[in-house]
């Protein structure tokens, strides 16, 4: 930054104060240059002397597949198949990594996580603007942070910043190791103690969210480009997981959804003025969100594809939903649970979801309350949550257009 002393202070020049992107080539100081070449050189050296993915060949010697890892808001997992007769060695592994962890290749995954987010993000017709919605809509709630980080958080990080948010979070207080396949429980047990038991627990334990989300009382909108067909996308703040009126909200989004619900039905089978259409409730450990939404037809504009949206949820307010389409839903519930019992993958993930939330035994007891809830349950939480254009009410609207994306938010009293 260059800069001209005028009454004994730096006022910026015309050029440093027009950047309009510190991180652009074009930008970067002579100084800046040369550090990051020096930076490069000495990269380029570190991979010369490393020994590539060599944490998956042993797994896979041993017969292991489908080593992969996910981060959403609030979990990281990792995870990976291995013959039942190699569980101890997975034991070893991961211990192992926990015990003595080595950040071999920081700065690698550092450029590999931002190409991630170039590609996932910045490199999508609505990436970058359904990046910016979450941002509006989770005014102050930690939601509204990108999961891969906002495009100057990465390449910023340093290894002592990752060094100690590994120590806090990745500590054995904050850890769950989850086993689904065919193994004896009691060795398993044993051999877990034997080689997890030896982690000492970390320093400082994982804090708890202190900032939740705060009532919103103003609408608001937001308007983008965007090379896409004609959308429209409404959410309303709701409820977190397991809180007892997720269930009735998890009934309602079935409702609405799939090509047997009402916004298919009314909207693409019946007025056309949509291509599909979609609703679903989000429960995550802090915070919950309804989202309901679908595309507009050609020669339709989202409008009305909004209003339809909005009257078949004024239906679910003022009228009781009938017993045959309540046990049709429930019924796609119970299909669903039961078809996630075919293999050990769609179990494991569900077990690491709902521990990731909050509690793993939610596998087992989401069911039963699905089915106990009422029609009436359906229409209780139907009335406080669904507000339509009233400032201070609980509604958030997103229309992209070819062209043009406007978004309101407001939020229930």
């Amino acid at each position: 930054m260059t800069c001209a002393v005028k009454n004994g202070r730096c006022a910026p020049s015309i050029a440093a104060a027009s950047l309009d992107d510190l991180q652009k080539p074009e930008n970067k100081t002579p100084r800046y240059r040369e550090l990051e070449k020096e930076f490069n050189r000495l990269i380029a050296e570190q991979r010369e002397i490393l020994v590539k993915n060599e944490f998956d060949r042993i797994y896979s010697g041993a017969g292991g597949s489908g080593m992969n890892a996910f981060t959403s808001e609030d979990m990281t997992a990792y995870f990976v198949n291995v013959p039942a007769n190699k569980l101890e060695l997975w034991m070893w592994m991961e211990s192992e990594r926990m015990l003595h962890p080595v950040f071999r290749e920081f700065y690698a995954e550092r450029d590999v996580v931002f190409e991630e987010r170039r590609m996932r993000t910045e490199s999508t017709p609505l990436g970058k603007f359904e990046e910016e919605f979450s941002a509006l809509f989770w005014e102050s709630s930690p939601y509204a942070w990108p999961t891969l980080g906002w495009p100057s958080d990465i390449p910023a990080i340093s290894k002592a910043q990752a060094d100690e948010f590994y120590g806090i979070y990745y500590s054995p207080q904050n850890i769950t190791l989850i086993l689904v396949g065919d193994f004896d429980p009691s060795q398993a047990e044993s051999q877990a103690r034997k080689y997890f038991e030896r982690i000492p627990r970390g320093a400082k334990t994982p804090p708890d969210v202190g900032t939740l989300e705060v009532k919103q009382v103003a609408e608001k909108r937001m308007n983008a480009e965007a090379e896409t067909n004609p959308q429209v996308d409404i959410l309303w703040h709701t409820v977190p997981f397991r809180h007892r009126d997720s269930y009735a909200l998890d009934i309602l989004s079935e409702i609405l959804a799939t090509r047997t619900g009402r916004l298919y039905k009314g909207l693409v089978l019946g007025s056309g003025v949509a291509t599909e259409t979609y609703a679903q409730q989000s429960s995550m450990k802090w915070e919950g969100f309804f989202n309901a939404g679908g595309e507009a037809k050609e020669g339709h504009k989202p409008e009305e594809v909004e209003r339809g949206i909005y009257d078949n949820l004024e239906k679910l307010k003022t009228e009781i939903v009938p017993p045959e389409e309540l046990q049709k839903v429930k019924n796609n519930f119970a299909a669903a649970e039961y078809r996630k019992l075919s293999s050990n993958y769609p179990i494991l993930m569900h077990l690491i979801r709902n521990d990731g939330e909050g509690d793993w035994r939610e596998i087992n007891e989401a069911g039963p309350k699905i089915q106990a809830v009422t029609a009436a349950d359906v229409q209780g939480v139907a009335k406080p949550v669904f507000h339509e254009g009233k400032p201070g009410r609980g509604h958030l609207h997103a229309q992209v257009r070819h062209g043009q994306a406007q978004t309101t938010v407001e939020e229930k009293p």
